[in-house]
């Protein structure tokens, strides 16, 4: 087992025992590109490109989501309800 993370007061944050066993509170572990690489190698057989930018692929699928939250909740009637 090894850590991940060792925070400046000196406490240790994460561990790692093998591709599929991790565990962190590190907030945004899975917005590195390499973390993300890595663990779909090791635990699939899909090839990834590099020309991939998940930054980008990301907000494009939160996109994807408001667009079909808007499209099938009455958002304002949820505003209304919160007297905003």
């Amino acid at each position: 087992m090894c850590t991940l993370n060792k925070l400046k007061n000196g406490k240790i944050d994460g561990y790692f025992l093998n591709p599929k066993t991790w565990g962190t509170y590190i907030h945004g572990i899975f917005d590195n590109q390499l973390i993300i690489s890595y663990i779909v190698m090791t635990n699939s057989n899909i090839e990834l490109s590099s020309d991939i930018n998940y930054s980008n692929f990301k907000e494009e699928q939160y996109d994807k989501l408001a667009q079909h939250i808007r499209k099938h909740v009455d958002i304002e009637s949820i505003y209304e309800r919160l007297a905003l």
